[in-house]
Order: C-alpha cells, then structure tokens, then sequence
C-alpha cells in the first residue's frame, strides 16, 4: 500500500514537472536575456539555445503524455526541461557573478575617479595656475566643462596670479548615490584650505558636492558640479 501510495505520489510530481517546468524555464530564460545583453556574444546565444530547447521539451512532453500516462513516460518528460532546469540555474549564476563584480567595480570607480577630479577642479597654485587648470578641464565635459572654463580663464586664473592665491583641497570621502553603465552620481567631500599672500592664516572650510559623471570613450568625465554646503 505504502508502495502504491508513494508511485502515485511521484507519477503526480512528474506529471506536474512535465506540464509546468518548460513554461517556468521559457519564462526564466526571457528573463535572463536582460542579463546578457551588452555581454559576450556566447551568454546571448546561450539564451536562445535554452528558450528553444524549452519550447521542444514543452511540445515533447505533451506527445508523450498523450500517448499514455505510463510512470516511465512521465518520468522521462520530467527529466529534461529539469535537466535545463539546472543548466538555467547555473548559467544565471554565471552570468550573474560577474555582473555582481562589475557593479562594484563600477562603484569603485566612480567614487574614486569623482575624488580624484574634484579634487583637481578645486586645487591650484599661483605659479601653476594655467596648467592646473589646464589639467581640471581634462576631467570635465559637456555644458560644465564650458562654465569652468570661462570661469578659469577670466576669473580664477588672473586673480590666483595677481593675488597669490593657492588653494589645496583634500579628500574625506566618497559615497556613490547611484551608478549604470554610462552615467554616475556620487557625494564627495572634501577639506578646502585657501592660502592668500601676506595673510599668515589660511582659511580652512568642509564642503560636500553632488558630482555627476558620464562616460566618455571610456573615461569617465565630471558633467555637473553641485555644492550641497
């Protein structure tokens, strides 16, 4: 009875494996092609190769099932859309793993590369003055690279000169707000310390700046520059 009882059981198992893992597996695979899109050519093609395969072990399994409901033809119609089941699985979490990676590598980044060139934006001497600049307009794009450069040139550059101005700004940190494949918002925070000629005292402020980035052939380049105090 217990027997019985327990084939009953498992044919009721594969039955429902038959019928309803091909739709689970086409659906998951649907989903997975978001994933790999932007990725090596292979993980794509993998995909279709999983969706097709999914779609014929549906049509295959209702032919077996309408040939009898055998325990050994549900099994065997069970056992493959399982089968791709798994290998789903797996190559999610392979492509998944590296993805993982990527964001944080992202992450990394941009906080460092928002640190760095704040930090050059806001950083000058007066016997250098041009090429500080120079160099900080190398790191900007788009409309702020403009605003800065007329700044640069007309404001901070002649009265760094005439003035003996230096200003040295240092990193405190870096926190990412959001980041995708090509643009980057990230909170930096800095210490600002403001030397003028003939005053013995330099000025010492904190501030913190919403900066945003964008890729540019590969880099990653300031488009906006927002003091939020």
């Amino acid at each position: 009875m217990i027997t019985h009882t327990s084939i009953l059981y498992l044919r009721r198992i594969a039955s429902v494996a038959a019928d309803l893992v091909p739709v689970a597996i086409v659906a998951a695979a649907a989903l997975m092609v978001t994933s790999v899109l932007g990725r090596p050519l292979w993980m794509e093609v993998v995909c279709g190769v999983v969706i097709a395969a999914a779609l014929g072990f549906a049509a295959w399994n209702a032919v077996l099932r309408c040939r009898g409901n055998g325990r050994r033809r549900l099994l065997l119609a069970a056992a493959p859309p399982i089968l791709a089941l798994a290998v789903l699985v797996s190559l999610q979490t392979l492509i998944q793993h590296p993805a993982d990676s990527d964001l944080a590598d992202s992450r990394d980044t941009v906080a460092k590369t928002a640190s760095d060139s704040t930090v050059l934006v806001l950083s000058y001497k007066p016997e250098t003055v041009d090429q500080d600049l120079a160099t900080a307009k190398t790191r900007l794009t788009g409309d702020f690279l403009d605003t800065y450069g007329k700044l640069a040139d007309t404001v901070v550059g002649p009265a760094a000169k005439e003035k003996q101005v230096t200003m040295r700004a240092t990193p405190v940190g870096a926190a990412v707000e959001s980041v995708s494949k090509d643009q980057a918002t990230v909170i930096v925070y800095i210490n600002q310390t403001t030397t003028v000629a003939g005053n013995p005292a330099p000025s010492q402020s904190q501030n913190a700046l919403r900066v945003g980035l964008t890729k540019v052939s590969g880099r990653w380049l300031i488009n906006r520059f927002d003091p939020l105090f």
